[in-house]
């Protein structure tokens, strides 16, 4: 899974989708509490099955622009069609329930975060309505916060041409009050 240290590179890729689908949806933004797991490495392997990974920006300029960070769950032999947070809880709750401090797993030792509880929010869940996504989007745009920035170079300045004025007669529309 990736994400993005900066809000608005999420909310971005979160909103995005109302310029190209009339029949736009609600979407979800999910934050994770990723202090949490940091410096948690026992023996060059984390502590815990979600694993966090911070790729070199300097050699990828969409990287660097989107601030990308990446998780993946190193031992899931689970269903990937359920909801993130249950995938995600369900695995924390097995680290902690089941895996006591000095524990032998996999050839190497598990220890679960000291400042970790069943009580942390690991996830945090924002649901966006439809009917905010181009005004979102919009707000993001004057912001700096288009294709032009997250995708440096020719292609994301072509991108943003097209999408800006697809937004522009999107958000005319909806300030109407035409579409619902």
């Amino acid at each position: 899974m990736d994400w993005s240290y900066d809000y608005k590179v999420s909310l971005y890729f979160a909103v995005k989708d109302v310029l190209s689908n009339s029949n736009t949806q609600d979407c979800i933004l999910w934050a994770l509490n990723y202090k949490l797991f940091e410096n948690r490495l026992v023996n060059n392997k984390y502590a815990i099955n979600l694993n966090l990974y911070r790729p070199e920006y300097n050699t990828n300029p969409n990287l660097t622009a989107q601030k990308g960070l990446f998780t993946f769950l190193e031992f899931y032999v689970g269903n990937y069609e359920s909801p993130l947070d249950k995938i995600i809880s369900d695995e924390l709750k097995y680290d902690l329930a089941d895996r006591s401090k000095g524990e032998e797993y996999d050839l190497h030792i598990i220890t679960v975060p000291p400042n970790l509880s069943q009580d942390d929010t690991i996830l945090y869940k924002l649901i966006i309505p439809k009917e905010l996504k181009a005004e979102i989007l919009n707000e993001l745009y004057l912001d700096g916060y288009s294709e032009e920035y997250l995708f440096p170079g020719y292609d994301g300045v072509s991108k943003h041409v097209m999408n800006e004025v697809k937004l522009k007669n999107l958000s005319s529309i909806y300030s109407l009050g035409e579409l619902n």
